[in-house]
């Protein structure tokens, strides 16, 4: 059984894998660190990878298994990367690719990642990686119209019509569909250099679009990164 560990910012996520197919999966908050090691203690792991862009875990917790790998910036992925320094390059925006081209390979892909920011990634059928776009999140959004005083701070609520008739339904539309008009756009442009494109939507956030975007697979953040992290483990695992 092999662990893939990926510590975020708030979350620590742990994905058990049996060969290539997802045994259980468990998710801990930061401050239950505990109840994470008593998991390890209590599993029988072959191989553990860890991808930590949070804090780090206590090692000494690690001393008895004998193979464990963490995601630096020295290893192999399994794609080209086309980005000016790839040392830069997020390594869960790395993992979600490596996933999303295990998951469908000899695709173009256009991988959409909604959580705190809005990542769109652009993979070619053979595995390369053109580039991508960064803009605010969902949550971002709306707190940046806060800031000037006529505008108040709202809670996330859907709206499917395409403008408003009061400041607050503007502030929903004009929120939630520049960001489906965001993805449909960069869809649009990317065909025209592209002969097809499978869009993949993952994240926190995404499931207000579940509606909107046709012809889009939605997948589940977690076992999209935890994929392409257990393939760059194998990859590693000479």
């Amino acid at each position: 059984m092999n662990l893939i560990v990926d510590i975020g910012n708030t979350l620590i996520k742990a994905t058990f894998f049996n060969n290539s197919k997802i045994e259980k999966k468990y998710s801990f908050k930061k401050n239950q660190t505990k109840k994470f090691y008593k998991l390890l203690d209590a599993s029988n792991i072959d191989k553990i990878f860890i991808s930590n862009v949070g804090s780090q875990i206590d090692a000494s917790k690690l001393t008895k298994f004998k193979k464990i790998l963490h995601f630096k910036d020295n290893l192999k992925i399994p794609l080209k990367l086309n980005y000016r320094d790839n040392n830069k390059l997020g390594k869960d925006r790395i993992a979600a690719m490596v996933g999303a081209r295990k998951l469908y390979p000899a695709k173009n892909l256009l991988i959409v990642d909604i959580g705190t920011c809005i990542t769109m990634d652009v993979l070619t059928n053979d595995g390369i990686f053109l580039g991508g776009r960064i803009s605010p999140g969902l949550h971002l959004r709306y707190k940046s119209l806060s800031f000037t005083h006529q505008l108040p701070l709202l809670n996330f609520v859907y709206k499917k019509d395409i403008y408003g008739n009061d400041t607050e339904s503007s502030i929903h539309t004009g929120i939630q569909r520049s960001i489906i008009s965001e993805i449909r756009d960069f869809n649009s442009e990317l065909l025209k250099q592209l002969n097809s494109l499978y869009v993949i939507v993952t994240g926190g956030d995404m499931n207000f679009l579940l509606s909107e975007l046709k012809n889009t697979i939605f997948a589940s953040e977690e076992n999209l990164v935890a994929i392409g992290l257990h393939e760059i483990m194998n990859f590693n695992d000479e």
